[in-house]
């Protein structure tokens, strides 16, 4: 039972994949931003911070920038 669960499982995950098309990237010369400033953000993660040092600073910057309409 184990075994036809997880053929299933797997059998689903590989046709679904084939429904999703390939992600098209944009021109870089054609990325235009509006306004006249920007904050970038990445998410910080354990995997590359497992102390979540960056975790405070992130969420603070985040905030300032929301209330500033950033």
């Amino acid at each position: 039972m184990r075994v036809l669960t997880l053929v299933l499982l797997l059998a689903l995950s590989t046709a679904t994949q084939a429904f999703c098309p390939k992600h098209q990237l944009s021109d870089p010369g054609r990325v235009k931003l509006k306004g006249d400033r920007l904050m970038i953000v990445t998410h910080g993660t354990s995997f590359h911070d497992s102390r979540l040092a960056t975790k405070r600073g992130i969420d603070e910057a985040v905030l300032y920038a929301k209330n500033h309409k950033i």
